[in-house]
């Protein structure tokens, strides 16, 4: 998406920005969300997810059981990966855990630093470079950092509130509260009989 956004784009502007590093520093991601319930109470969780692992409750119950470790850093690895990493991957990840920081917030600083940087950002500034187009990210500015840094309320760091609140301060209450989706092939709206997707003629370029 981001390539196809800088194709279009680049005959009118040389530079982009974008959201990358609000989720990472400010909860906004489901693994986030299953942490944050974890440690709120992990002494209940770390003690009997095992046996609660065994309720068919559904494939999100399992996942969360199931990454469920007496270590939170390794919890919060199991709750990254489609499946939970073997143990020698995740000895080899706690290195970059910073242990000066809480629990929650160490979480979010592992996904700015391997995360962000691996995938998010390296993607990004590829696709655009691809078109001459350079690429900034604001929310990764020095100050909001050191801000950020600052922040000890947890209710700050869950869900993104105060980016949420900006928004809807700004008239964008529908970006604010639509729900969030991944950037997986919508294949259900594709296949849909009725859909917009199948009213479509690709004989013809413009469908294209």
């Amino acid at each position: 998406m981001t390539w196809l956004i800088g194709k279009k784009a680049k005959s009118e502007v040389k530079v982009l920005i974008s959201g990358a590093g609000a989720d990472e520093l400010w909860g906004g991601y489901q693994r986030h969300q299953a942490f944050s319930r974890f440690w709120d109470q992990h002494e209940f969780w770390s003690k009997w997810a095992g046996f609660l692992e065994m309720f068919p409750f559904g494939r999100e119950w399992k996942k969360f059981m199931s990454g469920i470790r007496p270590d939170p850093n390794h919890t919060f690895l199991n709750f990254s990966a489609l499946q939970n990493p073997p143990s020698e991957l995740t000895g080899d990840y706690e290195r970059i855990f910073n242990s000066k920081l809480s629990e929650y917030k160490r979480m979010l600083d592992f996904d700015r630093q391997v995360y962000l940087v691996q995938d998010v950002l390296k993607i990004h500034d590829n696709a655009l470079m691809a078109h001459g187009i350079e690429g900034r990210a604001p929310y990764l500015d020095t100050t909001l950092l050191a801000l950020w840094q600052k922040v000890e309320e947890p209710k700050l760091f869950t869900g993104k509130p105060w980016i949420k609140n900006l928004l809807r301060e700004n008239q964008l209450s529908w970006v604010a509260d639509r729900k969030k989706f991944g950037f997986g092939l919508p294949l259900k709206e594709w296949l849909r009989e009725k859909g917009e997707f199948s009213k479509k003629d690709f004989r013809n370029s413009q469908d294209l």
